[in-house]
């Protein structure tokens, strides 16, 4: 019972919370310390959260250790999201 509820909350809704953040900061024109991001650079930060929760998402969420094909298709895209949003963010 508790793989059961690890695997929801860290593997769901933590997931969640981190794709909110991740909208919110796509959305969001200015840094923590004030200074301007041009729209590319928004989207660059709000695409590694959004990345970083995936991966999260694919480790933890237990339904997906019995399908390894989809589990290393969503690390994938989550991966690929967090080197996009780097390249993204510095540019």
């Amino acid at each position: 019972m508790t793989d059961r509820i690890k695997s929801f909350v860290i593997g769901i809704v933590f997931p969640l919370f981190l794709t909110c953040a991740a909208v919110a900061r796509m959305t969001y024109n200015h840094t923590r310390f004030g200074s301007s991001l041009t729209p590319l650079q928004a989207f660059g930060y709000g695409l590694w959260p959004f990345g970083m929760a995936l991966c999260i998402h694919a480790f933890f969420y237990q339904r997906y250790d019995n399908h390894p094909g989809i589990k290393g298709a969503v690390i994938a895209v989550g991966v690929v999201s967090l080197v996009l949003g780097t390249c993204l963010r510095f540019r």
